[in-house]
């Protein structure tokens, strides 16, 4: 890290070229970890110092994974801390985001670099035992958003693509079947099993002494247990049952959704921005995109679209015929032209200290070490023709699911 460390990173925003040029290459990594600190009850910590950076960012890690039975669980323990950890946040001028993602739950709070502990007090706030009445609250609330997502024609083509491509891994926000049978018993069960400080991982983006966070950090989660606890999960005895209700609607919707790569493997943000140009190459009737969903430890391809009556035949040929296009008309320029798109996307992301601390703890956490982040961005810049056609004939070769919602 450098004292001008915006302006590095407005300056390799800049080096990443016009779309189809070849990139600049780093000559300074952002995304490689100054310090890794390791106390022997946790949490552990990851610190990028940024010098003279007039933000902080913490972005706290707890590993969480569910079972069938209890899909939803994390997802109503990270509500439930986002409100307590908000309402502390403000007091002290400070902001608190929430999230999940394929390993667990994550929060991100940011302030002046002057006000450390107030901001691991906001975390600790966070992720403190959760009490009944806010637990019925939630798990209601997110049961009515389940049900009106379900209404929806787009909310039921994912629900059914998700369900049918990655069945053995319920969805993070559960189902109407697992909420309804979820208790505070076993919220608060899951919860004294996952908020251990030695499960905990924290990523530093500032100008904070590595001393001053050993010590900020060192009662933030719940005291390891006596014994070792075992954290692996057996896999749910049955997949999410399908969502049941049929949306009203008036166009012809068809998804496909294909699996079976890594999620740190960079080639996929190449792939779908391949994918994503030849989607939009011709004049179409009918909407149609790609997406890309991060679960467990792989990446999921989403392609879907909607058409009225007389173009569903087109959409649904163009959806099935699609990685077939894109690689027949594979070249190096449109090679290069989505390594610098999905470069760009990356170095934009990362123009703050909290876009940062997500990219390093993101990659981190899937297996990767702390300098995980710094590789990725490596091995983006280094795809090439060779490696996406690689990429492009393992995307046609992969089995399919579908699903379409009629009108």
């Amino acid at each position: 890290m450098t004292l001008a460390f915006f302006v590095l990173l407005l300056t390799l925003l800049g080096n990443s070229g016009p779309h189809g040029e070849p990139h600049t290459p780093l000559t300074v990594d952002p995304l490689r970890p100054d310090t890794v600190l390791l106390p022997p009850d946790g949490p552990r910590a990851v610190v990028l110092e940024a010098p003279g950076a007039p933000v902080l960012a913490l972005r706290l890690h707890i590993p969480f994974r569910e079972g069938g039975s209890e899909a939803g669980a994390g997802e109503i323990l990270r509500r439930i801390g986002l409100e307590r950890g908000r309402n502390v946040a403000h007091r002290v001028g400070a902001r608190l985001e929430g999230g999940r993602t394929a390993t667990g739950i994550v929060y991100t709070v940011t302030g002046p670099p002057s006000d450390f502990d107030h901001l691991v007090w906001v975390l600790r706030t966070a992720i403190s035992e959760p009490d009944v009445p806010t637990f019925n609250e939630v798990r209601d609330d997110l049961r009515q958003e389940l049900e009106r997502r379900g209404e929806t024609p787009t909310g039921t083509l994912a629900a059914l693509l998700r369900i049918r491509a990655v069945p053995q891994i319920p969805p993070v926000e559960g189902t109407s079947t697992s909420l309804a049978s979820l208790t505070h018993v076993q919220l608060l069960e899951r919860w004294r099993e996952t908020h251990r400080r030695d499960a905990l991982s924290v990523v530093v983006v500032g100008p904070v002494p590595p001393e001053a966070i050993l010590a900020g950090l060192q009662d933030l989660g719940r005291p390891p247990p006596a014994e070792e606890v075992p954290t692996e999960l057996e896999e749910p005895e049955s997949a999410a049952p399908e969502p049941s209700v049929e949306p009203e609607v008036i166009r012809h919707w068809y998804g496909e959704a294909y699996r079976g790569f890594q999620a740190d493997d960079p080639r996929t943000l190449v792939a779908a921005k391949l994918l994503a140009f030849q989607l939009r190459e011709g004049a179409s009737a009918y909407e149609v995109g790609v997406d890309l969903w991060e679960v467990g430890e792989e990446v999921v391809f989403l392609v879907s679209g909607a058409a009225y009556a007389g173009d569903a035949g087109a959409l649904r040929s163009r959806v099935q015929g699609i990685r077939s296009e894109t690689l027949e008309s594979l070249t190096d320029e449109r090679v290069s032209t989505a390594v610098t798109e999905a470069r760009r996307d990356v170095l934009g992301s990362i123009r703050t200290p909290w876009g940062m601390a997500e990219l390093v703890g993101k990659r981190m956490e899937g297996g990767g070490g702390p300098e995980a982040g710094s590789r990725f961005l490596e091995r983006l810049g280094e795809v090439d023709r060779a490696a996406m056609e690689e990429t492009l004939q393992g995307l046609v070769g992969v089995e399919v699911r579908s699903a379409e919602i009629l009108p």
